[in-house]
Order: C-alpha cells, then structure tokens, then sequence
C-alpha cells in the first residue's frame, strides 16, 4: 500500500513544478537525486546561513603549551569522573578520598583521542551486515497506518514538545524548523513516504562517544551516539507515534 499523491498539500507544493517523476514506493537513484534537488532548494539557505567555519588544525599564534593545558583538562576529568564513580559504589570511600586528598594522586588513564576511537570502531562501521534471508510469517493485519501521511497537527504538537538541543553538523536548530512553514514540512514528509525515501542529507549525523561507566582509555569501553539533523529528529517523532498509537 502506497500513500497516494492526494493526500499532499498541493496548496504548498508551488516547489515542485512536475510530480510525474514520482514511483510509489520505489527509492531508484532518479527518484534519490530528485529529493536531493527539492531538500536543497527548500532549506538549503538554512545550512548554508548556520554552517559554522571549519576550524583549523594549526595553532594560533602566541598560544603556548596548550597539549599541556588540554592534558591537564582531560586528567581532571578524569579523575572528577572517577570520584562520582566510586560514590556511585561506595560512597564512604568516596567520601574518605575527597577529605584526605587522595583522589588528586591517582592517575586516572588517559582519555581516548580522536585517532583512538577512529582506529577502534570504523572497522565496525565499516563492516557489512548480515543478511537476513528470513520470511517470518505474517501473524496478524499490516498496519498501515503507520506510514499515514503526516499532517499539520502532527507536526506542531511535535514541534511545540521538542526540547531544544545541540544541532548536527547542517548547522539547523530546532527553531529554524519550528520557522518553516508548516505545510511545506508535512509535504516533505509525505513524499518521503509516498517515494520509501529520504533526502541524502537527513543520512548525515554527527556521532559523540558517551562512556559507558567511568572514563577508560579504551575506545571500545565508549558507547556511539549519532546526532541526526533536526528536521529528521522532527519526523522520527511522528513515526515513533504512530507507531507507538498502532500497537495499543
């Protein structure tokens, strides 16, 4: 079951001047590089106008021993890390630590650098799935509704909940989206549905490294997570929900 074009906004799709281009549900390179056109030409401007500068890699001038003050922040970190650890656990011994200053003359491992954690996980990154040639056997009715096309009221009860966080590498915050118009973000979203597709752009995240209990110099002891553009995040929500209502 495909979404059929009628339920688009036609009244905000002055964006799209031909829509013959579309295959319900077929995600060909043609139909690809056409969203890629449309994602572009409608927010474009706002990557273009949040994008920070890439910073350089040479230090500036006059700045001096700054391996020193940035090892010198990581080892506090560390050691601040493994202090709250160890209340976590005992809270006494944390506690007898602080008091006699013991807790400053450890020396807690260094933290991964950026090359450590590259090293460690981009072999698992890079690693192709295992296909799964299973075919379960359906068991019950295919919920469609699922994949219902989104709808203004979606959107801004989503938008109007969504906490403001840390934006991915396009540079656009969430109140640049909550600044779009509200027809042409359900359009979009439909499309994506109507095409079984996404923009190239929306599969751009930026992945931080959280530690899964104190600090360790071993990068596989960090958990990845990948930041996704908030656009996504926005349309994420309303599928989580939809799904979420389809299995009450």
């Amino acid at each position: 079951m495909a979404i059929n074009i009628e339920h688009l906004d036609l009244d905000d799709l002055d964006w799209v001047d031909d829509l013959d281009w579309v295959a319900d549900g077929c995600p060909a390179e043609d139909i690809r590089k056409k969203l890629d056109e449309l994602f572009a030409s409608w927010v474009g401007h706002l990557v273009r106008g949040e994008r920070a500068p890439a910073r350089s890699h040479q230090p500036a001038a006059g700045v001096t021993n700054l391996n020193c003050e940035l090892d010198t922040r990581r080892r506090r970190r560390a050691q601040y890390s493994a202090i709250q650890h160890l209340y976590g656990r005992k809270p006494s011994a944390a506690a007898h630590k602080v008091l006699d200053g013991s807790w400053e003359c450890n020396d807690p491992c260094p933290m991964p650098t950026l090359e450590d954690f590259r090293m460690a996980w981009q072999p698992i990154f890079e690693t192709p799935s295992i296909k799964d040639n299973r075919r379960p056997t359906c068991v019950g009715q295919v919920k469609w509704e699922i994949v219902s096309p989104v709808t203004p009221g979606q959107s801004e009860q989503v938008l109007t909940e969504g906490a403001s966080s840390a934006p991915d590498p396009d540079g656009v915050k969430l109140k640049d989206v909550i600044g779009l118009r509200i027809g042409e973000l359900c359009s979009h979203f439909n499309l994506w549905l109507l095409c079984g597709s996404q923009p190239s752009a929306m599969c751009v995240g930026r992945t931080i490294y959280i530690p899964k209990g104190s600090e360790s110099s071993n990068a596989l002891k960090y958990r990845p997570i990948t930041i996704a553009s908030h656009i996504l995040r926005v349309f994420h929500k309303i599928m989580a929900r939809n799904l979420m209502c389809s299995c009450l």
